[in-house]
């Protein structure tokens, strides 16, 4: 960025409710991430969580404690 220009930001407010959820005909639009690290084999280690209302392993939602949690995992 050059001198004298102002840097702006842009304010993206999250979808809520059914209504406003976007389609592409009948699939829902969603956005995410995998948290992973490459351990020491060389290989990916995804982080995955259980949940109380699934039998199954899922990728957890992106939270403040959850990027404290990778942080301090990265220097384990």
């Amino acid at each position: 960025m050059a001198s004298g220009e102002k840097k702006t930001t842009t304010i993206l407010v999250a979808r809520k409710g059914r209504l406003r959820q976007r389609y592409d005909g009948e699939y829902r639009l969603v956005a995410g991430c995998v948290p992973y690290r490459v351990g020491a084999d060389g290989q990916p280690q995804l982080l995955m969580v259980s949940t109380p209302n699934r039998d199954d392993l899922v990728f957890p939602k992106v939270t403040p404690t959850l990027q404290l949690l990778a942080a301090t995992l990265d220097h384990i």
